[in-house]
């Protein structure tokens, strides 16, 4: 028995040394760093590190000129020659030259990242001197470059911007636009480039729209129409600029109302020309007389609806949406008004023809209002019509849906431009 006891005493004391052992390997030094403000208004940074062991840490006190001096000459056309001198303490660098306005607001620690993983950017030694060509007329450049020291240390961007002037566009391109079929809710356009043109970009839509349109993509925003034209008026086929003469068909357009078509031409050398626009008017339709969309309910469920809205003879445009009754009687003005301000979009479209609208997700056994609004020919809005429909109570062993406080999206049949290949 005492055997047996003095057994179960060193394996447990074996044990625990064993459990000891592991928690010290766990263990770990800190190393806190303090840093001082980056600038007046800002706090300190305290920064702490987990490591095995520390060896040493060195303090230096001499200041460190990670900078480059950069110069750009240019010579003629899209031609320049740029000089790139690292300071005294730059042991690599990397560096690259790109259109201003797409690093513009990029802050540096972004640049510097992108730098570090682009693979194909070789880190040089020393200064170097070269030719850039290939420049565009009248665009900004900003040349970005940062530096590491003999241990690898990151220092600050740099930047350095220049700027290419305008200069002749070779040879004479330019391009003609022609329209044919235009009604009130379509219009075709054929593009003539001449014998100069080596490609050309474009694009149609509202003026109106189109003044704003480059302020604000799902790429970020672009510096003027010309840059967004060249960006989103490729041939959707190839991806490319388009070449030789093209046709191209807009549909479903809003009737009496200006449109563009925004071109771009390439010259042989692939310098951009200035922004050239054609202007179309689609055709009137409606008269002068109040509008009134007739509304048909096709089907309800306890969780759908699906309706259709037929615009009248007086009506050039309409818009149909649905709204649970109780919302509406909150405020009955204030929707109507909600209607006609909101642009053209997928969620609020603007129909010129028959509209088939399919709502889903719906509450069970709630009142609903189907409603219709439209333009006549004058651009004057009408009285809403509005079409109460409620759904079926929910089926035997549904759930219930939580109460839902915003307009219910939908599927539409109309109302979104469509651009047709001749």
């Amino acid at each position: 028995m005492k055997k047996l006891t003095l057994f179960l005493s060193v394996l447990l004391l074996g044990f625990g040394c064993l459990t000891m052992l592991h928690a010290q390997d766990n263990k770990k030094h800190k190393m806190t760093l303090h840093f001082k403000p980056i600038a007046e208004g800002y706090r300190p940074v305290t920064q702490g590190y987990f490591v095995d062991k520390i060896d040493s840490i060195t303090f230096s006190n001499r200041v460190y000129d990670m900078g480059f001096k950069i110069t750009f000459d240019y010579k003629e056309r899209d031609k320049g020659d740029i000089s790139v001198l690292p300071q005294k303490d730059v042991q690599s660098w990397k560096m690259k030259v790109i259109e201003e306005w797409k690093v513009k607001n990029a802050p540096d620690e972004m640049l510097i990242m992108r730098l570090k993983e682009d693979v194909q950017e070789p880190i040089r030694f020393g200064a170097f001197t070269g030719n850039l060509q290939g420049l565009t007329r009248k665009t900004t450049y900003t040349v970005y470059a940062y530096g590491e020291d003999e241990q690898s240390t990151v220092g600050p961007l740099t930047r350095y911007t220049f700027s290419i002037p305008d200069f002749p566009l070779v040879g004479s391109p330019s391009i003609e636009a022609e329209f044919t079929d235009v009604t009130h809710s379509s219009f075709k356009v054929t593009l003539k480039p001449n014998k100069d043109v080596k490609g050309y970009y474009f694009l149609g839509g509202e003026k109106e729209s189109m003044k704003e349109a480059y302020k604000q993509t799902p790429f970020g925003e672009f510096p003027n129409l010309e840059e967004y034209i060249k960006a989103f008026g490729t041939d959707f086929r190839t991806r490319k600029p388009h070449t030789g003469n093209v046709s191209l068909s807009y549909n479903q357009l809003i009737p009496n109302t200006l449109h563009g078509v925004y071109v771009v031409l390439l010259d042989e050398a692939g310098q951009p020309s200035d922004l050239h626009v054609f202007d179309v008017m689609t055709l009137k339709k409606g008269t002068s007389k109040p509008s009134k969309p007739k509304i048909t309910i096709l089907e309800v469920t306890h969780d759908k609806i699906k309706a259709q809205a037929d615009p009248d003879e007086n009506t050039s445009v309409f818009r149909f949406m649905l709204v649970e009754k109780a919302k509406y009687d909150e405020d009955p003005a204030g929707f109507v008004q909600f209607l006609k301000d909101q642009p053209n979009s997928i969620n609020f479209p603007i129909s010129t023809t028959t509209d088939v609208g399919e709502w889903r997700d719906l509450l069970a056994n709630t009142e609903y209002y189907l409603v219709a609004i439209g333009k006549n020919g004058d651009d004057k809005w009408g009285e809403p019509v509005l079409a109460p429909v409620k759904t079926l109570p929910e089926p035997a062993g549904g759930s219930v849906k939580p109460k839902a406080d915003v307009v219910p999206l939908r599927s539409t049949t109309a109302g979104q431009i469509r651009l047709n290949s001749n």
